[in-house]
């Protein structure tokens, strides 16, 4: 019921905005009339489609991993990688963006990988303190404490 109320919202939301903004409902007109080029359309459906899948997997990371910090500098450091691989491959393959986006790739990669070791150390196990050894009863700082206590009685 709230999962539904909140679709039609977000629907009706949409629907508003295209219908009531002119310049937005010219995008949509242009887009179903074939003015747009298909592989522009296909990029977007496709960038949909893994932001689909991101959040499916990073839901089912937060689940199952207990430090969701370390869930979600993972998460950026994937998705810092992922863009910085799609405008390479766009830039050179199809001429599509920036330059700049692509440049400095190396310092780029340095910091993917940096971060990449960070998670992993963070996520190592290590072995749990041993808990103290209870003091034995010959010991100077146990006969210095039940004198003490022995103190407060007798007052």
């Amino acid at each position: 019921t709230v999962v539904a109320r909140s679709r039609i919202s977000f629907v009706a939301t949409f629907v508003a905005m295209y219908t009531l903004s002119p310049r937005l409902w010219a995008q949509l007109r242009n887009l179903f009339t074939g003015q747009i080029a298909p592989r522009y359309i296909s990029l977007s459906a496709l960038s949909e489609g893994l932001t689909v899948i991101g959040f499916y997997l990073a839901s089912i990371a937060y689940g199952l991993f207990y430090q969701a910090g370390v869930v979600h500098a993972a998460e950026a450091s994937l998705s810092q990688l992922f863009n910085l691989f799609l405008a390479y491959v766009l830039f050179k393959c199809f001429g599509i963006g920036r330059e700049s986006a692509i440049g400095s790739m190396p310092a780029k990669l340095a910091s993917f990988l940096l971060v990449t070791a960070g998670l992993f150390l963070c996520t190592l196990e290590s072995t749990p303190a041993q808990p103290a050894p209870p003091p034995d009863a010959n010991s100077s700082t146990l006969a210095a404490l039940i004198a003490m206590g022995e103190r407060r009685l007798l007052r």
